[in-house]
């Protein structure tokens, strides 16, 4: 029966798959794992990885093998905690979870650590991590996951662009962004169109440029408190910054169906002059194996309005984003599960987990990568101790983030009014919250 439930949800959600351990039996040693594909990545050592692969580490010394289910993003990984985190007994160990995800419900899928956390603690914990990203997965006292992988959003510029099109300061206002990004939009010879700003605009990835943009005004979409905000001016006058970028052909024409591996590529193909994206993109944008723009990519901080400005800040909130790591009530293995998990962040895994592009959610770690010159990560310490998530925990984000896409959609792309949309936004949010 255990196999037959299983093989329901994965057949109705139609992902993979994939066994990174190899063939080899390891019998009741098995931990499954459902994440994204970059998980697999980080913890293998897969792709711009130069770390370890952490799946010979764990096999080694502690005889457990890890193999993946890969779900196809955000939506579908949530999809698959309520349908596998709903069963009584599953084959499925271990789950990834973003903040977003981590509302009430999560009681009934996850199983609380706090007895696993005394019994065998975890390097650097609690200390080592930030008290807002693990009050995200604390639920009446009980801490369902563990944060693995934690970034903030910063701007990502093409040197080589600015300094050829004139432009000697860093963006240091959200209007300075508009004025870069117009002297940074041309055509070259061959008839090729380099764009000034070019950024993900999927219905998914428009709330989290919304919220960066909110706070580049002092304002925010639905605050940690469950006010909603939406509709007021910091959003309306980023909105309006962003129509006017948009309908002036400083962003690609294809923006809101651009993904982050699209707006990623511009980058890399030196067609983009600006973009916004999680400060551990380096290793990406400046490989030369794969980037004709490498050396050329540097981060600065998100701006923040002049009036807002003071000695002790300079630079917006800008946003971050925490995936943790969990144990779904189904398990039968809790324990080998834990021992994978005690595995995965301990200190000498979390730094390979970096050096494999994991965003790392231990400060010791961001310290580690901004002390040896990774100046996104320079970008991040200086950010991540006041940012926050683009939205608190909420048990329907899937139709709010929706709803958000649709309306920015409306006075981005459309032309529409940006007061009376985010209205009708906020109408909608309410209900929902």
């Amino acid at each position: 029966m255990r196999k037959s439930l299983t093989l329901i949800v994965l057949s109705l959600l139609a992902i993979s798959m994939v066994f990174a351990s190899g063939t080899e039996e390891v019998g009741n040693q098995d931990i499954t794992m459902v994440t994204q594909s970059f998980a697999q990545n980080n913890i293998t050592g897969t792709g711009l990885g130069t770390g370890d692969n952490l799946l010979e580490g764990m096999k080694e010394e502690l005889g457990i093998g890890l193999n993946f289910i890969i779900t196809n993003g955000t939506d579908e990984q949530q999809q698959m905690l309520f349908r596998i985190g709903a069963l009584p007994e599953t084959e499925e160990d271990l789950f990834y979870i973003l903040q977003s995800m981590a509302d009430d419900r999560i009681v009934n899928y996850l199983e609380p650590l706090n007895k696993y956390l005394e019994e065998k603690p975890l390097d650097g914990f609690p200390e080592d991590y930030s008290e807002g990203m693990l009050a995200d997965f604390t639920i009446d006292g009980n801490l369902y996951a563990i944060p693995i992988r934690s970034g903030v959003w910063n701007i990502w510029y093409n040197q080589r662009i600015l300094e050829e099109r004139g432009i000697t300061e860093l963006p240091s206002t959200p209007e300075e962004i508009y004025e870069i990004a117009k002297a940074c939009t041309y055509t070259l010879p061959s008839g090729e169109k380099v764009y000034g700003f070019a950024s993900r605009g999927t219905r998914w990835d428009l709330h989290e440029q919304l919220a960066i943009g909110a706070r580049m005004f002092g304002g925010d979409i639905i605050t940690p408190d469950y006010e909603v905000v939406i509709n007021e001016e910091p959003v309306i006058k980023f909105l309006e910054l962003y129509r006017k970028m948009y309908a002036e052909g400083l962003m690609p024409p294809n923006w809101n169906n651009m993904t982050g591996n699209d707006a990623d590529q511009m980058l890399k193909d030196g067609r983009a002059a600006l973009s916004l994206g999680s400060a551990n993109y380096s290793p990406r944008y400046n490989d030369p194996e794969t980037s004709r723009e490498a050396g050329n990519i540097l981060p600065c901080e998100i701006p923040l309005a002049a009036e807002l400005q003071t000695e002790d800040k300079k630079y917006s909130d800008s946003i971050s984003f925490t995936w943790a790591i969990s144990i779904l009530k189904g398990s039968d293995q809790k324990d080998l599960a834990w021992d994978v998990i005690r595995y995965l962040t301990s200190d000498y895994a979390s730094v390979e987990l970096a050096k494999n592009e994991n965003a790392p959610a231990r400060m010791s770690v961001l310290d580690w990568q901004a002390e040896s010159g990774d100046a996104g990560a320079l970008v991040a310490s200086a950010t991540f101790p006041r940012t926050r998530s683009a939205l608190p925990p909420l048990e329907n984000s899937g139709e709010i983030i929706d709803i958000i896409g649709e309306h920015m959609e409306n006075v981005v792309i459309k032309g529409m009014d940006a007061q009376t949309e985010m209205d009708i936004a906020a109408s909608k949010i309410e209900a929902l919250i």
